[in-house]
């Protein structure tokens, strides 16, 4: 089954019920020998909701996609069928492909449907077990084939399938995102394995074994498309204490938003929507490095340790070096490249807060290094004596300077952010012997290049 999510308007989380209307009657084909073929519709009506609707004006429909699979259970006796129509329709045929199979006397009026089809289901003629993954893959405008559960139960063999699960559809600003993690504040059980039944004609999910954590990851790619919707699909919950959202690039950095003012309660084919929701928070941390070197060989790190979590890999491939740390990191710590001296370029990560006092102490071959914008902290004497940089630009994010950051080196502009107050001892640009500005006690630098 497949869903189409047409244009929306900006609604608030979690609002905008979805509706649908299905009004086509179809008539069931004659019964094949062996086990009878299954008319399969959706919920329609008014008086339920069928599928992921944004909007008052433009609608998504869920549609049966050809081959698609459902579990058929007369009684507690389970077979797998498959739709027989050659394109997207809201009624399919169905047909079991166990050739000769028949069901069990007498529940023939006690036939379950469980869409999408789980080898590991199972009926008790009562209620059908299941499972929401807690890894789910996204799909731009929509979700993936094989996630949205729906469920049925009949006295003949035309089975109306109802929406079992809810969620969150939200879009993001940056291309880089490679994860999504999606939970409540309080533990609440969000997927997992659930048993099924209907409760005054609409299906009631309990949870059996439950997941508190649900990961969202692109279906195609790796990373997720900027300025497009996905969804997550969650199972009816109320989340006491609000909940937490987890952006994590393909680099590592990671940042968090998390929602507390007040409970939020996902109702079953109601999906809340949520646009730019990256941006509502800050990246921090990163789990790659990427430099260059003059000789084209590994860095002998002298403080290996430095960065706050271990490193797990280092190479150098196709003339570049790749440190990879076990953990995000948002520091380059003190005398972290200490006397690299064939170090000619290291691209600095966003996520990164700080580096440290003589971070690149003697790096006389780094040439090239940009400061991004979440930087905060700069250490004493972070580039002393890195010869080989004549430039360099502070953002406006740098609130904390060391002193003496480029001494000794052959910068002869430095673009500094807002003003920023320093005393003599420990001014940022102390022993810049290439420098014709004055620095004096108490120097204020304003925003301009030097």
């Amino acid at each position: 089954m497949k869903t189409r999510m047409l244009a929306c308007l900006a609604l608030a989380l979690v609002l905008g019920a979805c509706q649908k209307e299905s009004k086509k009657n179809a008539t069931l084909p004659e019964e094949s020998a062996g086990l009878p073929e299954i008319l399969a519709e959706v919920e329609s009506g008014q008086e339920s909701r069928s599928t992921v609707a944004f909007d008052e004006h433009r609608v998504g429909t869920i549609l049966w996609t050809p081959y698609d699979e459902i579990n058929v259970f007369f009684g507690s006796e389970g077979f797998r069928y498959v739709s027989q129509n050659s394109q997207n329709a809201a009624n399919a045929v169905f047909r079991s492909t166990d050739e000769g199979a028949e069901m069990a006397e007498g529940e023939a009026d006690n036939i379950w449907g469980l869409y999408p089809y789980d080898r590991d289901a199972v009926c008790d003629g009562a209620s059908v077990t299941t499972t929401l993954p807690g890894a789910q893959r996204g799909v731009p405008e929509t979700f993936d084939d094989d996630l949205f559960i729906t469920l049925a139960h009949s006295t003949t063999n035309t089975l109306k399938f109802f929406n079992v699960c809810g969620g969150v559809r939200f879009s993001l600003t940056r291309s880089d995102i490679a994860s999504v993690t999606f939970k409540g504040n309080n533990g609440e059980d969000i997927a997992g394995d659930i048993s099924l039944t209907f409760v005054d004609g609409a299906p009631k999910a309990t949870v059996v074994n439950g997941l508190q954590e649900i990961t969202l990851t692109p279906r195609y790619g790796r990373t997720f498309e900027k300025d497009v919707n996905y969804c997550i699909v969650v199972l009816p919950v109320t989340l006491s204490g609000g909940f937490t959202i987890t952006f994590t690039t393909e680099n590592g950095t990671v940042a968090e938003f998390e929602y507390t003012d007040k409970p939020i309660t996902i109702k079953r084919s109601t999906f809340g929507r949520k646009a730019d929701f990256d941006s509502y928070s800050t990246f921090v941390g990163f789990k790659t490095l990427h430099y260059t070197t003059s000789d084209g060989q590994l860095l002998n790190l002298p403080y290996p340790d430095s960065f706050g979590a271990a490193i797990e890999s280092h190479t150098y491939e196709n003339g570049v070096g790749t440190i990879t740390f076990e953990a995000p990191v948002n520091a380059i710590g003190d005398n972290a490249f200490s006397g690299c001296n064939t170090l000619t370029s290291i691209d600095l990560p966003e996520g990164l807060t700080s580096i440290g006092e003589s971070a690149f102490y003697y790096c006389t071959g780094l040439t090239s290094l940009t400061i991004p914008s979440t930087v905060t902290s700069l250490g004493y004497r972070a580039f002393y004596y890195c010869t080989g940089l004549t430039s360099m630009y502070i953002p406006d994010s740098v609130t904390s300077f060391g002193g003496n950051l480029f001494q000794g080196t052959n910068v002869t502009s430095v673009s500094l952010g807002p003003v920023v107050e320093t005393q003599t001892m420990n001014s940022p640009l102390n022993g810049c012997q290439n420098l014709s500005w004055p620095r004096l006690p108490g120097t204020h630098f304003p925003a301009v290049t030097i």
